[in-house]
């Protein structure tokens, strides 16, 4: 767990150790500031301010007023510790969105190798949810745009790509149904056998490595002799798909 800072004044970024065991003992909150919708500022007596927001305090989200001025019992020491940590957290998923587009798989991984707590990390992705920040449907209809840029691959392939990041099958489906609505799977394939070809001639392994890319045997099939794999040489082939 991220070190708790006590005895510094620490605007902001002062992350409270519910694990502690004393740190319940030094901690008395003096004062909250409103800064924003949702947005509060708890001062301690010590100097130290907490930035949180107010739906994180659970109990407390309407009335945080009630835990200023006195010694909080343990369960509201640890509500007010996971609210600090789950704004930090937040402020730690919104950079990673800032920079590229995330599955919510994808985001809690890297918060949790952050060092963040699950428990504390799935109110963060339930309000980044639901104010839009992060949808699955969408990361998955942007995944394989970019995709589709890059390489040329079938329908099987593709949907093993979206659940290895998490990605449900319902919008794996809808993602890709929309996909290739727009891309055709045999151009796609057409195309990957061309470049299959400036590199191999044997038949097997062009198969193999289609399929790998995930176009049915098939479609692979139907792909090489639409090529023209069939009615050439493979010295034939070879000069005129290296020349090309």
């Amino acid at each position: 767990m991220i070190r708790v800072w006590l005895n510094v004044k620490n605007t902001g970024s002062a992350v409270l150790d519910e694990n502690s065991n004393s740190a319940n003992d030094n901690i008395i909150l003096r004062d909250i500031h409103y800064l924003a919708t949702n947005l509060i500022k708890i001062y301690t007596e010590s100097g130290i301010s907490l930035i949180t927001r107010r739906n994180y305090l659970q109990d407390f989200s309407d009335n945080p007023e009630l835990l200023l001025n006195r010694k909080l019992s343990d369960r509201e020491f640890d509500i007010v510790a996971s609210a600090v940590n789950q704004y930090i957290i937040e402020c730690s998923a919104v950079t990673y969105l800032n920079r590229a587009e995330h599955s919510v798989y994808q985001l809690q991984n890297k918060l949790i190798k952050k060092g963040f707590k699950k428990r504390d990390i799935e109110p963060v992705i339930d309000l980044l949810r639901n104010l839009g920040y992060i949808d699955d449907k969408r990361f998955a209809d942007a995944w394989l745009r970019n995709r589709a840029n890059a390489t040329n691959e079938g329908y099987a392939r593709l949907y093993a790509e979206l659940k290895k990041r998490g990605i449900s099958k319902a919008h794996s489906i809808e993602a890709l149904k929309s996909f290739f609505a727009e891309h055709d799977e045999k151009q796609l394939c057409l195309r990957a056998t061309r470049k299959q070809l400036k590199k191999m001639c044997v038949r097997s392994k062009i198969i193999q490595s289609l399929q790998r890319k995930g176009f049915s045997y098939a479609m692979a099939e139907t792909c090489l002799k639409e090529c023209g794999f069939y009615k050439n040489s493979i010295q034939t082939l070879e000069e005129r798909y290296i020349n090309e």
